[in-house]
C-alpha cells in the first residue's frame, strides 16, 4: 500500500454459505502525502474463469490426441491462399523439413489430379 501501485488480481473465494466462485479483485491506493483512500472493486467472473481452464484443457487435450494419433493439423486462410500445418503434415505428404508449400497452389501442385479435383470438392462443400 504505501508504495500506491495498482493491482489487478484473480481470486478464488469462498462465499459464506461455502460456495467456491472466482474474483477479479482491482483498485488503486490514493494519496495525499501519505496513503489517504483505498480504491477498489470486486468482480465475480467464475464462469469466464471456467471457461478459460476448458479451452486449456480441451487444447490439451487436442494436442495429445493429434500426437499419439499421428493426426497432422492445418489451417487454410482463404483470403490470402496462405496454408499453415504442424510439422506431421510434411511428413504426411513427403516434403523435407522445412520445405512445405506456404501456399495452397504449390501444395495442389504436389498432388495427383484426382486428388486435387476431391480435396477442391470437399473444401468448396465445407465453406458453402
Amino acid at each position: 500500500m504505501a508504495t500506491g501501485k495498482s493491482w489487478d488480481l484473480e481470486l478464488p473465494f469462498i462465499r459464506k454459505n461455502g460456495q467456491r466462485i472466482c474474483v477479479r479483485a482491482f483498485g488503486v491506493v490514493e494519496f495525499d502525502g501519505e496513503p489517504d483512500r483505498i480504491i477498489g472493486a470486486f468482480q465475480e467472473i467464475t464462469e469466464k474463469v471456467h471457461g478459460r481452464n476448458e479451452l486449456i484443457s480441451a487444447k490439451e487435450w487436442a494436442a495429445y490426441a493429434a500426437a499419439k494419433g499421428r493426426v497432422a493439423l492445418w489451417r487454410l486462410d482463404t483470403v490470402l491462399g496462405e496454408l499453415n500445418w504442424a510439422s506431421q503434415m510434411t511428413s504426411h505428404f513427403g516434403f523435407a523439413p522445412d520445405s512445405e508449400p506456404k501456399i495452397v497452389s504449390d501444395w495442389l501442385k504436389s498432388l495427383s489430379i484426382d486428388s486435387r479435383r476431391q480435396l477442391k470438392v470437399a473444401v468448396r462443400n465445407s465453406m458453402f
